[in-house]
């Protein structure tokens, strides 16, 4: 038996069961399937059950045993892969043609469609077919610019390719045949149809149904202009035009999969490594639909003095895919006007207003039947995160959702002269005051925090919905305030199973807070 490990987007699936298959094949076993990372809400869907493939699903007892008996990994080398024996738990990306090579018609065999077209990709697939020259025009650019792990562990991944270097391409094909059509494919398709100008007909591809039609009709164009995407690169691997002209994209140059060079532009040539695109309206980037990964639950009690910079930072998140759900608690002191026009043009902002003051709990409670987000924090109206904040909470995070995250945070003084400086209070100095208050019952957990002033840091943590509600953790609302924040955090951390907290500073907090 092989178990592949399956993570990632349909490009990254294919190569992990591509990689599988081959080893399995030439072994005459079977090969089993290892989706557990799936089990949690991430950005991607498990796909390979619409191809006609040969593989089942493994147990969780099945893989426990094969990781035991031989894994390899990662960092292991292409002959490792390939001559590995029976019974061999595959974990890693698998990203080439190598380890497939030899049983690549076997592979574009399994990789066929088992399910007929939606009707909108029907249509489009008769449009491609009946086309004289249609030309694919892939542009990734929505998590490529939202998704921090592109912009943190490798500078070639989230690469925009300039329009020059898309332009010259259809140059180079136009050159050589006549009555182009471009099909242009994308996660940001209203982006595109504002700055995509080319001199031949365009068909902008939207409303299929699912990523793997699109991948599929991608591959039935005559030839194919991609990014740095394994999403596209199977499209045109698959795209059986024997005189098809493929041009990959790189940060470097741009050349044709037969290492057809051409020279670019000056201005693509000197063009940086990563093209960060701007979230702003201009490029209409909010109209992108996707499910907030976090819920800001934000309650303002009269704080006029403090709400500004607040929003401010919740605003300000380099990573996009967030909501901020504001809870006015009947403010009479101009709080109300200045959320109202902070948030004025933004759209991942929802703003309910009280008439009659209630206590926090309550208003918590309703933000959070309010939430989408797979992770929730409850703040006040002084409270600030740093800019990175978001993108740092969903690094950790993945692959595996924990139960709370808990801050590590900066505390802001002034000093005499009315200057503010930050004192750092540690990643150690919570967990140790997180340990000492787990091995207590709740009412001496509770004075633990207050005669500790832990109550604001560990108060304000950020928490998996998911697991909230399935242990029926809410704000009782008959306490005060600050009872009802600290029996809600001790209740959730004495249910919880994971708890981690960030390696860096990630929250800004008042020392009168």
């Amino acid at each position: 038996m092989i178990i592949t490990h399956v993570i990632g987007g349909i490009g990254n699936q294919l190569f992990q069961y591509a990689a599988g298959r081959r080893l399995a094949y030439n072994l005459n076993t079977e090969l089993k399937l290892d989706i557990t990372s799936y089990d949690v809400p991430i950005e991607h869907s498990y796909r390979l059950d619409k191809f006609n493939i040969n593989a089942t699903i493994a147990t969780p007892e099945e893989i426990a045993s094969l990781k035991k008996i031989n894994s390899i990994l990662y960092s292991s080398s292409l002959e490792e892969v390939l001559n590995a024996p029976d019974n061999t738990y595959l974990e890693g990306w698998w990203a080439s043609e190598l380890y497939f090579k030899d049983i690549s018609d076997l592979i574009r065999k399994e990789f066929t469609l088992k399910e007929p077209l939606s009707p909108n990709a029907e249509t489009y697939k008769q449009k491609i077919l009946s086309a004289e020259c249609s030309v694919s025009m892939h542009f990734r650019h929505g998590d490529f610019v939202y998704n921090p792990t592109f912009k943190t562990y490798n500078k070639t991944y989230g690469y925009i390719p300039p329009l020059e270097k898309y332009y010259e391409c259809i140059n180079l094909l136009k050159a050589i045949y006549k009555n182009l059509t471009v099909f242009v494919f994308s996660n940001n398709l209203p982006w595109l149809k504002k700055i995509l100008k080319l001199d031949v007909p365009i068909e902008f591809v939207d409303g299929c149904k699912y990523d793997f039609e699109e991948l599929y009709l991608m591959s039935l164009c005559k030839h194919n202009i991609k990014p740095v995407s394994t999403f596209s690169w199977w499209a045109s691997w698959l795209n059986q035009n024997p005189d098809k002209k493929v041009f990959q994209l790189n940060p470097a140059d741009a050349k044709t999969v037969e290492n057809w060079h051409y020279t670019l532009s000056p201005s693509a040539k000197n063009a940086p490594l990563n093209i960060v695109v701007p979230f702003d309206k201009e490029r209409d980037l909010q109209n992108l639909e996707i499910r907030p990964f976090f819920s800001l639950l934000l309650v303002v009690n009269n704080d006029a003095a403090t709400i500004a910079d607040t929003l401010d930072s919740l605003l300000a998140q380099d990573y996009k895919y967030y909501e901020v759900i504001i809870i006015d608690n009947a403010s009479t002191d101009g709080s109300r006007a200045i959320c109202r026009q902070k948030i004025a043009d933004k759209k991942n902002v929802t703003f309910k207003k009280l008439y009659t003051k209630v206590n926090n709990a309550k208003a918590w409670n309703t933000a959070l039947k309010m939430a989408q987000g797979y992770y929730v924090s409850f703040l006040k109206g002084n409270d600030r995160f740093t800019s990175n904040a978001l993108t740092i909470f969903y690094i950790i995070h993945y692959p595996n959702m924990r139960d709370i995250f808990y801050y590590f945070a900066w505390l802001e003084e002034k000093d005499n002269d009315g200057k503010k400086t930050l004192i750092k209070m540690g990643n150690e100095y919570f967990q140790a005051h997180t340990k000492e208050m787990l091995a207590l019952n709740g009412q001496d957990a509770v004075k633990l925090l207050l005669n500790n002033n832990l109550n604001s840091f560990l108060g304000t943590k950020i928490f998996n919905r998911k697991f909230l509600a399935e242990n029926k953790i809410k704000f009782d609302k008959r306490l005060n305030d600050t009872e009802a924040e600290l029996f809600f955090q001790i209740e959730a951390l004495f249910k919880s199973k994971t708890l981690q907290a960030p390696s860096n500073a990630v929250y800004i907090a008042p020392k009168d807070n």
